[in-house]
């Protein structure tokens, strides 16, 4: 069986072309499963302390659960 092997959280920030340069902010996760499948998803936050916050509930909140 097919399990979660690693995530990675990787915060992330962007001008924004379409809105006047304004800067987003993000968090990717990395998800890769013990066959090495790796799959993207996102945790979307809008201020700094909101993406770290983001990135950790990952990385030690869900992470110590696999």
């Amino acid at each position: 069986m097919t399990k979660i092997a690693r995530i990675e959280p990787i915060p992330i920030e962007y001008p924004d072309p379409n809105d006047f340069g304004t800067i987003r902010r993000t968090v990717l996760v990395r998800v890769e499963t013990t066959d090495g499948v790796v799959g993207w998803g996102e945790g979307i936050a809008m201020w700094p302390e909101a993406c770290k916050a983001v990135a950790t509930v990952i990385s030690e909140g869900f992470l110590p659960l696999l």
